[in-house]
C-alpha cells in the first residue's frame, strides 16, 4: 500500500510541476542531491526549518501554503492580529507623548543626571 501523501509533499509536487521543473533542477538550486529531493517529495524525508525557509524563498511561497495552513500562496496576515497590533502601538505612542507631557525621558533612555542631586 503507497504511503499517504501530507500537504508539504503533495505542494512541492504541484510547484515542481507547475513551473516545469525536473527534480534534479530543483535539487540543484537547493544545494541537494536529487535523491534527496525526491525523498522531500514522497515524505520519506522530514523537511528542516532551514530547508523548509530554502522552500519557500525558491518557490516564493510562504510556509504556511507549503505546510497546508492556508490555501493562498502568499503570506496574509489575519485582520483580527493586525487590528490588536494597531491598538497595541497607537497606546505605546499614547504613553510616551503623556511621559512627554509629564518630564518623563522617551522610553529606553535614562533620566538625565545632574550633579549635585
Amino acid at each position: 500500500m503507497a504511503k499517504q501523501l501530507g500537504p508539504l509533499e503533495k505542494n512541492l509536487k504541484i510547484l515542481r510541476f507547475e513551473n516545469n521543473l525536473r527534480q534534479a533542477d530543483v535539487a540543484a538550486q537547493l544545494g541537494i542531491s536529487q535523491q534527496m529531493y525526491s525523498r522531500y517529495e514522497s515524505g520519506t524525508a522530514a523537511v528542516d526549518s532551514d530547508m523548509l525557509r530554502k522552500l519557500c524563498l525558491f518557490y516564493g511561497v510562504s510556509a504556511d501554503f507549503l505546510l497546508g495552513l492556508n490555501n493562498g500562496r502568499q503570506r496574509e496576515g489575519s485582520p483580527e492580529i493586525e487590528e490588536i497590533v494597531n491598538k497595541v502601538l497607537s497606546r505605546m505612542r499614547e504613553g510616551e507623548a503623556q511621559g512627554a507631557q509629564n518630564g518623563l525621558p522617551p522610553k529606553g533612555k535614562p533620566p538625565r543626571m545632574t550633579r549635585g542631586n
